[in-house]
């Protein structure tokens, strides 16, 4: 699919005029959306509104993952986790194209 990217490949082609993002499957686009994200400067994630325009270094990323299942785990079991923090851990995970999410949520100790 997608001329070897597999299911989650895609490719970002950055040129004067246009930054293009093309994949098979809306899992590649969405993890190319997130490389463009790591190549603009640290100023656009702010929370404040920053001016620009913001620019990105051109060329050619294609990019397919090695492994199909790459996952974290949280351990809300032992820890308590408010709703937020979870959230920013599921958004980093996504930023770094994580595709799964472990939740431990019970232990000898309780139940969450």
């Amino acid at each position: 699919a997608g001329g070897g990217l597999g299911e989650e490949g895609y490719r970002l082609e950055v040129s004067r005029k246009a930054a293009v993002i093309s994949a098979p499957t809306g899992a590649g686009l969405f993890h190319g959306v997130q490389t463009l994200r790591q190549l603009l400067p640290a100023e656009v994630e702010s929370r404040s509104e920053r001016p620009g325009p913001w620019q990105v270094a051109g060329g050619t990323v294609t990019d397919r993952p090695r492994y199909a299942y790459r996952s974290a785990m949280l351990d809300v079991s032992r820890h308590f986790f408010s709703v937020d923090k979870v959230k920013r851990y599921i958004d980093q995970l996504a930023l770094y194209k994580i595709n799964t999410l472990h939740l431990h949520l019970s232990d000898d100790q309780g139940w969450r």
